[in-house]
């Protein structure tokens, strides 16, 4: 019924570590390495390896992501990033909380460590994002969640970047779906970070503007 989707580039010397953490939690886990410079294998049981020919960015390997689990029969998908920043015990919050919501995000604590520029990009797109969907999100840029993958398959989807989580939000809220949020730790530390601040702010703005039309 449940599975764990982790999309991952040039994974770091920790990443088997999430992975087995992970597994502790969830028994299937799907991960997408999208186009990893070094190329990796893992050989756990109940965990799906499969690849982009090149880095297409986490949109295109979440959606890829999903398509599988899809055919796989699973009926809700826990996402999670590999910079350290979730924590896999929370899962078991994820898997507890009431299934007929249609996603449910991680709420980080929007204050110190996190650092400003990150917070007020995180307070805008989430203030954005409410007005749009018409309901509250309290943290629209964290990477923690949970797919009610029935309600997904519903939509379709064109972006590939970060941005394709903003973009799940509104074709799925924004439409009337259920909403929930569940408690996670603010944890930062040295992973390097792909995100472009300047190039997403402004892929942001204008997917926000395009979906005033849908």
């Amino acid at each position: 019924m449940y599975v764990a989707i982790i999309p991952v580039y040039n994974p770091n010397d920790h990443f088997i570590k999430l992975v087995k953490e992970v597994k502790k939690y969830i028994n299937d886990i799907v991960i997408v390495d999208d186009g990893s410079k070094i190329p990796f294998s893992l050989n756990i049981n109940g965990v799906y390896l499969v690849r982009n020919n090149e880095n297409r960015g986490k949109g295109y390997s979440l959606r890829k992501a999903f398509r599988l689990c899809l055919d796989k029969n699973f009926r809700f998908a826990i996402t999670l990033d590999t910079d350290g920043q979730h924590d896999p015990s929370k899962i078991t919050d994820f898997i507890n909380i009431d299934n007929h919501n249609d996603i449910v995000i991680g709420a980080r604590k929007i204050a110190y460590p996190m650092p400003f520029h990150r917070r007020f990009s995180n307070f805008t797109t989430s203030f954005l994002l409410s007005i749009r969907c018409g309901i509250k999100i309290h943290d629209s840029q964290c990477g923690f969640r949970k797919y009610n993958l029935e309600t997904y398959k519903k939509y379709n989807y064109d972006l590939n970047g970060f941005q394709f989580e903003s973009e799940v939000l509104i074709r799925i809220l924004g439409n009337g779906g259920s909403l929930d949020h569940i408690s996670v730790p603010t944890i930062y530390n040295s992973s390097t970070s792909y995100i472009n601040n300047v190039r997403d702010t402004l892929t942001f703005i204008k997917l926000y503007i395009r979906s005033l039309t849908w």
